[in-house]
């Protein structure tokens, strides 16, 4: 289980994982989405169909704070380096 508690790159990892297991969760959410279609319940058709709506905007937020938190430690690995090259 990816621990996001964890400050720095083991955060980086953490969400990296958690979003590669979102991908396989939204991919298992589409199969499950078409097979609810074939039963023909109009509900249960829409339940398939907002499970793939929530995994997809799951993928999306954690897809932004990925993109958030590299920023955030390329910032710091600037900074450290501006530190290290001062005389």
């Amino acid at each position: 289980m990816p621990d996001l508690s964890v400050p720095g790159a083991g955060r980086l990892r953490a969400l990296d994982a958690v979003a590669a297991d979102t991908r396989s969760l939204l991919r298992r959410a589409s199969k499950v989405q078409r097979q609810t279609a074939d039963l023909g319940d109009p509900l249960v058709t829409e339940q398939g169909q907002e499970l793939v709506v929530i995994a997809q905007r799951l993928l999306e937020s954690l897809e932004e704070r990925r993109r958030d938190e590299r920023l955030l430690a390329r910032q710091q690995i600037r900074g450290a380096n501006r530190d290290t090259e001062q005389p």
